[in-house]
């Protein structure tokens, strides 16, 4: 239930990894993960966490994904965006190897940039399929085919044992 961890909390530590998964945290701070431009965790797991993915959160698009990409893809498969709605519940390695800032644009850019990408996530329009005339002939055709073959199967087995009590008859 952890919502929020200072960034020098660790920074006397000496970690190899780091769980911060499950919790409440909407914002992970660089200096937190990272010492200048080396990592100084190499592990970091950060799934399940309803991340606010703005301008503050793109480090993790830039270095942190890169890294957990080549190292620990595992890592990856629950770290999502919760905030904002238009791309919330999408896998941030989604944007792995993007130029663009994707977090650091304005709100409609960020719409009209992702619409095509999370348009069946965020879509909840229900979808009616109806029947056509030539539907109901390729099912009915298909019902009576199938129908046929389940007789005929039943009796060639009927023929077969008849034959083999036939051949096996003790006089």
């Amino acid at each position: 239930m952890l919502t929020f961890i200072h960034e020098d909390a660790l920074r006397h530590m000496n970690l190899c990894s780091l769980d911060l998964s499950n919790n409440q945290l909407s914002y992970v701070g660089q200096k937190l993960i990272m010492h200048s431009s080396n990592f100084t965790i190499y592990s970091v797991n950060l799934q399940g966490n309803p991340l606010k993915c703005n301008c503050a959160l793109q480090w993790m698009l830039n270095d942190l994904v890169p890294q957990l990409y080549t190292t620990q893809p595992r890592l990856l498969d629950d770290l999502r965006c919760a905030w904002p709605p238009q791309i919330s519940h999408i896998r941030m390695v989604h944007w792995y190897g993007w130029k663009d800032q994707v977090f650091c644009t304005s709100t409609s850019i960020l719409k009209e940039n992702l619409t095509m990408n999370v348009a069946s996530v965020v879509t909840t329009e229900v979808i009616h399929f109806d029947s056509s005339t030539g539907l109901l002939i390729v099912v009915g055709i298909a019902t009576t085919v199938l129908t046929l073959l389940i007789v005929g199967g039943i009796v060639w087995t009927q023929k077969v044992a008849i034959k083999r009590r036939r051949i096996n008859r003790k006089f």
